[in-house]
């Protein structure tokens, strides 16, 4: 039977090469600009609307032009 410390070095050597890829963080930087990008488009088109909102409201409360 072998020690339980030679299992653990065995199933995390495969691991320790993801430690050293740079693909994959890449590829979770360029999702959280993405995501960041994504955030910004809607907060964007919350406080637009908001404005568009309230100007509608200011014009449809106006009296009738001459």
């Amino acid at each position: 039977m072998e020690p339980i410390a030679r299992k653990d070095v065995r199933a995390v050597r495969p691991l320790a090469g993801f430690w050293h890829e740079r693909s994959g963080a890449t590829a979770i930087e360029y999702s959280l600009i993405a995501a960041l990008i994504g955030l910004a488009i809607v907060i964007a088109a919350g406080l637009l609307g908001v404005n568009l909102h309230d100007a509608f409201m200011m014009f449809g409360t106006l009296d009738a032009w001459p």
